[in-house]
């Protein structure tokens, strides 16, 4: 029977073979249409979100590291400092992508910084712009803690409340913030391992309380020196931020003959005898010092006069900021001295362990 039916049917199998191709085509042509639309679709979506995102600029309020890739072990392209106005055109995780010089850096999302473009709002003292566990309940030192840190925080999983970023005073050790154990949780600028460390350290020795500065000397000189902090951070926040961005270390030794900095360390040395110095005179030494650090990082030291020109109205415009009383007796004698520095008895860089101003001066 089986014989006599493709005896009488001798087309049937092509047939029945035709049919099945046909069937096999035509699922092709609708899976490549499929894909197609499917293509087009994520196509238009990436379209939509490219033509979507906006570029703005961000200013940073400190020195600040630009690096080749999104990571601290990236190769650092250059440091901009402080001030300095950059175009965001992307970000990936933590990190901002930034054009630069016709190319293109990264800078951490998390160094202090501000939106220019009429909004002014500083990302760093925005309890809203916390998204990530790194800043509430664990330390982060790597881009995988970062990222882990993120989606633990997107799903909710951080094991203590969100907190601001920007705290001044360091909580006292033992209290509920048991996990905080680093300067760099509570206002520090933090952007290597090194800053990392040292962070650690000046946590224990209670040192946190204006962010990357090591203060070391007398009780005496150390309240002095936190109290000028503490009024340029109430009354000169950008001068505030000036300082504290460019001195590491202010300290007191009897082996130094004169109080200097030095400008590659950012150290700034003085001898006891002047330790001791009104409220007026620390706000405008810090200042003036900071000067010295920020000109070199930037490479703008020039001849002795006009560095210390500079310097000196850097100190002069931080104490008229600030305005503390009696102020604007110190800021009239340095209008004088700014005006009289060109006179060799008004110049005492040349001798600093031994130079007595002039009275004119």
């Amino acid at each position: 029977m089986q014989r006599q039916n493709q005896a009488a049917h001798p087309f049937a199998a092509a047939r029945t073979t035709g049919y099945t191709l046909s069937v096999r085509l035509a699922k092709v042509r609708n899976d490549e249409m499929k894909l197609k639309s499917f293509t087009f679709i994520v196509l238009a979506f990436l379209i939509c979100a490219t033509a979507s995102a906006q570029t703005y600029s961000i200013r940073v309020t400190n020195n600040t590291n630009l690096r080749e890739s999104y990571s601290l072990e990236s190769r650092r392209i250059e440091t901009v400092p402080a001030g300095t106005t950059l175009q965001v055109v992307g970000s990936f995780n933590r990190w901002l992508k930034v054009n630069r010089g016709g190319g293109e850096a990264w800078i951490a999302s998390w160094v202090s910084h501000s939106r220019v473009e009429g909004q002014n709002v500083s990302v760093n003292t925005v309890s809203a712009d916390i998204d990530n566990c790194c800043f509430v309940d664990r330390q982060c030192g790597s881009d995988s803690e970062w990222q882990s840190g993120y989606w633990a925080f997107q799903n909710n999983e951080c094991s203590a409340p969100t907190q601001a970023l920007s705290s001044v005073s360091p909580p006292a050790t033992g209290t509920a913030a048991d996990q905080v154990d680093n300067c760099c949780f509570i206002g520090w600028q933090c952007n290597s391992d090194q800053d990392w460390e040292q962070g650690f350290h000046a946590y224990q020795e209670n040192r946190c309380k204006h962010r990357g500065m090591a203060i070391e000397g007398p009780e005496g000189f150390v309240a002095q020196v936190h109290g000028a902090l503490d009024l340029l951070q109430a009354h000169a926040p950008n001068w505030y931020d000036y300082v504290t961005s460019g001195l590491s270390k202010i300290r007191v030794t009897t082996e130094a003959t004169y109080s200097g900095i030095n400008p590659s360390t950012a150290v700034w040395v003085m001898p006891p005898h002047r330790a001791d110095r009104s409220t007026t005179s620390w706000i405008s030494s810090l200042a003036h010092e900071a000067c010295h650090v920020h000109r070199h990082r930037s490479g703008q030291e020039g001849d002795a006069l006009t560095e210390e020109s500079a310097c000196v109205t850097a100190g002069r415009d931080a104490l008229q900021a600030a305005n503390p009383p009696g102020a604007q007796g110190d800021i009239a004698w340095f209008n004088s001295l700014l005006a009289n520095m060109h006179r060799p008895e008004c110049q005492w860089w040349h001798d600093p362990a031994n130079f007595s101003f002039a009275a004119d001066c």
